[in-house]
């Protein structure tokens, strides 16, 4: 959640010239992020109000991450051209990004190829090989989207 707040607080700092490209890529950012919560919901089994709050919580994140970012842009004292804002919004990103690129490879990675018997157990090597080449293509689009 403190990764969605994140980005949400970074995109609120940003000028209007970046808003455009930057909704666009937090859209499908977003969109996948959506995919992979849901998956991990529905396998820890929760009931039905864990799921609801969690879902909620995650709906909300980025939008309250947004509000005080725009709240920060256009308080007193603000400088968006600044040195030590350019740092703050660098610092943010990196933060924002080592979180996902953690949870991603230690928590996921390790839950769904090193310790799932399908993967790593199987007799065939097409289940592990399309797990990775997923892995990569959405590595791949997401580094376009970054370069964008």
């Amino acid at each position: 959640l403190i990764h969605s707040v994140l980005i949400g607080f970074d995109m609120g700092l940003q000028t209007k010239s970046v808003w455009i490209p930057l909704v666009i890529a937090i859209s499908f950012h977003q969109f996948f992020e959506g995919f992979a919560v849901a998956q991990i919901l529905l396998d820890a089994k929760f009931g039905f109000w864990k799921k609801f709050a969690m879902t909620a919580f995650y709906s909300l994140t980025t939008s309250v991450g947004i509000v005080i970012g725009i709240c920060t842009y256009t308080g007193e004292g603000y400088d968006g051209q600044s040195k030590g804002a350019n740092i703050t919004i660098g610092i943010i990103d990196s933060i924002c990004g080592g979180l996902l690129l953690y949870t991603g490879m230690s928590v996921f990675w390790t839950e769904w190829f090193v310790v799932n018997p399908e993967m790593c157990l199987s007799d065939s090597l097409t289940p592990p090989t399309m797990g990775f080449l997923g892995v990569f293509l959405g590595m791949l689009i997401m580094s376009v989207i970054g370069i964008w």
